[in-house]
């Protein structure tokens, strides 16, 4: 599926959501296009909206962070040996 048909079927579906699941349902898209290789610039260009962009947002962030952890974590098995 292309990015943009899933932005039109975004803008069709978050108006039946509750607003409390929008930003949940937004995060699980965004880690299902990342996790299916679209990449996150793509991603941007194609969603305008304001919940989504802002779950990228948050997933990058979340993915450097994780990044951050697991050379910390690299670089003390290193100085275990």
């Amino acid at each position: 599926m292309s990015l943009m048909i899933a932005n039109e079927l975004w803008d069709l579906v978050k108006s039946h959501l509750n607003q409390n699941d929008t930003k949940e349902v937004a995060e699980n898209m965004v880690s299902l296009f990342i996790d299916y290789g679209y990449d996150a610039d793509d991603i941007k260009e194609s969603f305008k909206d304001k919940v989504v962009l802002t779950a990228l947002k948050d997933y990058l962030q979340d993915e450097d962070f994780t990044d951050i952890e697991n050379d910390e974590s690299d670089d003390e098995e290193d100085e275990e040996w």
